[in-house]
């Protein structure tokens, strides 16, 4: 059963030892994380599943199987943040085979998560420390928003049929270059992508979300939500729920965008 939903960004400057002074900058996107931390301690679920455009880097739809998965930014300066999480394989294998033959789900084996499932669960499962819960590593693929929603709508079915109580976070970040100042390229059609991907999630307008994607080419947009952002809208197909924006904000010229699906 579905408990929790959430799109969450992924600043590395959220990681305090990486982020130092930085991290005075997302002040409402670290707000957000703990908010959404309360959120989801509460409904107690037994597994949650993570998904992250930067997970496996494959071309296809991939799940880590490894038994334990670790927290580790060591590679980014932060050698004192390391956690050790137990992956939910056998949920993930019961996953894996309630899609096949219609998909092929790669079977990754990584020991250390991406940076993508690593920071929305550093801030958003406190119950790491104690050993409690479990993960699900889950990566898109290169295809359109409209397969991933498709195999979302997959991905809901399993859920439903399963008795554990199934949290599910999706990772992603908005447009970059939103402003001339700042870090990277800057392009004058970020501001107005974000604010675009704000408002369909709003409306719940799916078509809305599939033409900005389709445009990310022709406007130079760099982004990494959309497939995530559809991956996730698959999985709330048949739930009723509302969608409330806990944060949005723009910092080292990125867009990051806090959302929780509230379930009813």
């Amino acid at each position: 059963m579905l408990v929790f939903a959430a799109f969450v960004p992924h600043p590395l400057i959220a990681i305090p030892d990486v982020g130092r002074e930085h991290a005075a900058k997302i002040r409402k996107t670290l707000r957000a994380y703990r908010e959404l931390a309360g959120e989801l301690y509460a409904v107690h679920p037994d597994s949650v599943i993570i998904i992250s455009p930067h997970h496996g880097m494959q071309a296809t739809f991939n799940i880590n199987q490894r038994p334990e998965v670790q927290i580790d930014f060591g590679k980014y300066g932060n050698l004192s943040d390391r956690e050790t999480l137990v992956n939910d394989i056998g949920t993930g294998y019961a996953l894996k085979e309630s899609l096949e033959p219609e998909l092929v789900l790669m079977a990754t084996d990584e020991t250390v998560l991406d940076y993508g499932s690593a920071i929305p669960l550093w801030h958003l499962l406190p119950r790491k420390r104690s050993g409690e819960g479990k993960v699900i590593p889950i990566g898109i693929s290169g295809d359109a928003p409209e397969e991933h929603y498709r195999v979302g709508v997959r991905i809901n079915r399993f859920i439903h049929r399963t008795a554990a109580r199934i949290a599910v976070i999706a990772s992603g970040d908005l447009a970059h270059g939103v402003r001339r100042s700042g870090p990277g390229t800057y392009n004058p059609k970020a501001a107005d992508f974000n604010r675009n991907v704000q408002q369909a999630l709003e409306a719940r307008d799916l078509k809305k979300l599939f033409v900005l994607h389709e445009g990310l080419g022709k406007n130079e947009v760099v982004e990494c939500g959309t497939r995530v952002l559809a991956l996730l809208l698959g999985i709330l197909e048949t739930r009723a729920y509302t969608t409330r924006i806990m944060s949005s904000e723009t910092a080292l010229n990125v867009g990051y965008l806090s959302a929780q699906f509230v379930l009813k």
